[in-house]
């Protein structure tokens, strides 16, 4: 009854209590999903605290997913050993793919005369993994109630989660590099490429330090 009354006269309180209209936040998953276009429009010329801090929370629960996941997904779907549980791997599968994105399209960008920075491209990237990072969770929950022979419908969820993140990193690259379709679609081949040659130098360094470690040791 006091929702319904407080709904009622909710300019009368404002005016009464002097209440000044909040601005609306923009990041809002239903923002994302169903209104992507606008959504990167507003986004490339917001530079708001609030909206960098909402990609973090975004990009936060994208890794806590994955910890998640490889923990406490059902035993039965669940194909990892959690006594071999691999902390730097799932950091590097979560975080570390949005360090590498971020970076490999910020260098294709300044490379193709794009015009988005490396806050609106992470801001991008992290609304973009909103749709997958909903699919973790809704698969780790619905693991414990299927039987194995439902995992299809488990992978049917993932694929489209999956999918949507694609097309949502499309629409940040086009909209925020300002590109055509046909110049996004380039730029998101070479982010790959830039991504797979980051990926490499990262192995190389590794081994290497890797090795001096082992020499000093030996």
């Amino acid at each position: 009854a006091a929702a319904v009354i407080i709904s009622k006269n909710r300019d009368k309180i404002k005016e009464r209590f002097n209440i000044k209209p909040r601005k609306p936040r923009l990041f809002k998953a239903k923002n994302v999903m169903l209104h992507s276009v606008t959504f990167y429009e507003n986004l490339h010329n917001d530079k708001s605290k609030t909206t960098f801090l909402s990609a973090c929370a975004v990009v936060l629960l994208f890794f806590v997913g994955q910890i998640i996941a490889s923990l406490a997904t059902g035993f039965i779907f669940n194909k990892n050993n959690i006594t071999e549980f691999n902390g730097f791997f799932i950091t590097a599968q979560s975080l570390g793919f949005v360090a590498i994105w971020v970076l490999s399209d910020a260098v294709v960008g300044s490379l193709r005369f794009g015009h988005g920075s490396i806050l609106n491209i992470f801001n991008g990237t992290a609304a973009a993994l909103i749709p997958y990072t909903a699919t973790i969770y809704i698969n780790i929950v619905l693991s414990h109630f299927f039987v194995y022979e439902e995992q299809g419908i488990m992978s049917i969820i993932s694929a489209i989660g999956l999918l949507y993140t694609v097309f949502l990193l499309f629409q940040s690259v086009r909209i925020n590099q300002k590109y055509s379709v046909t110049e996004a679609i380039g730029s998101m081949l070479l982010d790959v490429l830039v991504a797979v040659i980051i990926i490499l130098l990262l192995v190389i360094v590794y081994m290497l330090i890797r090795q001096i470690f082992i020499f000093g040791t030996t």
